[in-house]
């Protein structure tokens, strides 16, 4: 997982004084255990099933408690704030995760 992507090179470097942008490094940003509830939509183009493969066998979870993952498989990128059934289908998993 990385931060922001500027578009372009001057931008990016600009910004992080990097030409990619910087990965997050969850491990040292957190105060302690916490937990995560991941959400993602199997027809997201933005952030797809092979981004969240990659995120997964990539980041570290160290100083994390308990970890889900939820795929909605008909969610797009937009859903998830405008999405008629988002209440149902996303906030109430967050919801009873906690």
């Amino acid at each position: 997982m990385a931060k922001y992507n500027y578009g372009s090179l001057a931008f990016t470097l600009m910004h992080y004084r990097e030409v990619a942008p910087l990965a997050y490094n969850l491990s040292n940003n957190l105060p302690g255990p916490v937990d995560f509830h991941q959400v993602y939509g199997e027809r997201d183009v933005l952030f797809n099933t092979r981004d969240v493969q990659t995120y997964l066998d990539t980041s570290s979870f160290n100083g994390v408690g308990r970890h889900s993952m939820q795929c909605i498989k008909s969610y797009f990128h937009a859903n998830f704030i405008m999405g008629l059934n988002a209440e149902d289908v996303v906030y109430g998993q967050v919801l009873s995760f906690t």
